[in-house]
């Protein structure tokens, strides 16, 4: 009786298979590379709107913006207070973060005390998943011995500026409704490396230019940092990244948190003057249909 064979794949018939499986991984692996970068876009949208959203609450119970750098609350006579800092040491009990805040009030002794303050404790509200200029995560998100962040507070909001957009090294104390450009219009906050080569920017930086995490502010970076020139870069190496101008984290632009709480993804194509006019929150200049 003869014998019947099961008959099996051929050489040709198996390499075939494998040929289309590789190419299937292939086309796999770039589709799972931006699902997880459209994930990581939005956790920073986020961060961005409750950080803007943040400053609302502090408007509410101030009556005014927070200063690109100052003291809020004056010293009592027991010699304690505020500590002096940035816009976002001061919206930390607005991101449920009063207990990081009450760390920042001077003591006695203590104002020298860098490790104990609110610049040494990692925050994940101003960490972009984005940001790629720390290799080794977030564990090591360390500017200068301070904790980083990816987010940079608009010097040209914040501070007190003159007609050539100079910062005057005063606080502004400005109110929501002399934003006469719309709270619409302008920029709060913009993506950007926490680090750029030696410099970058921490969320508990005090007075340190190289550091301070704000952008459109000529005393961080100087005449390049203000102006319709100074145009966000687009995902610079961290050697090539400047410290005064944001940075958009992916090739196809930069996620901004406006004053009035909503992000906004921005285009590298947007004009210079465009995106000028969103960091002047009083210049009476208009944002183009680009932004």
């Amino acid at each position: 009786m003869p014998h019947k064979f099961r008959k099996g794949f051929t050489l040709i018939e198996l390499l075939v298979v494998i040929a289309i499986i590789a190419i299937l991984i292939a086309l796999l692996v770039p589709a799972v590379q931006k699902v997880r970068e459209a994930a990581a876009a939005t956790q920073s949208a986020n961060n961005l709107k409750q950080i803007s959203l943040a400053l609302h609450g502090f408007h509410d119970s101030y009556k005014m913006l927070p200063p690109l750098y100052a003291e809020i609350v004056p010293r009592g006579a027991g010699g304690e207070g505020s500590a002096s800092g940035t816009p976002h040491y001061h919206i930390l009990p607005y991101l449920e973060q009063k207990a990081v805040y009450d760390r920042g009030f001077w003591r006695p002794g203590r104002e020298n005390q860098s490790n104990q303050g609110p610049q040494a404790v990692f925050l994940p509200v101003f960490v972009s998943p984005l940001d790629s200029s720390f290799p080794n995560g977030p564990s090591n998100f360390v500017v200068n011995n301070l904790m980083g962040t990816s987010y940079g507070a608009n010097g040209q909001l914040f501070g007190d500026v003159n007609a050539n957009w100079t910062y005057a090294n005063n606080p502004s104390w400005r109110k929501m409704v002399g934003v006469t450009d719309g709270t619409s219009n302008t920029i709060a906050f913009a993506e950007g490396y926490a680090k750029c080569g030696s410099g970058g920017m921490a969320h508990g930086e005090r007075n340190v230019a190289n550091y301070h995490p704000s952008f459109a502010n000529s005393s961080h970076g100087g005449a390049y940092a203000v102006g319709p020139g100074a145009l966000f870069q687009v995902a610079p190496t961290t050697a090539a990244c400047l410290a005064g101008l944001p940075q958009a984290l992916r090739r196809s632009g930069i996620q901004v948190g406006m004053l009035d709480g909503s992000v906004r993804h921005v285009s590298p194509s947007v004009t210079g003057s465009s995106w000028w006019a969103a960091c002047t929150p009083t210049g009476g200049d208009l944002v183009g249909n680009e932004f």
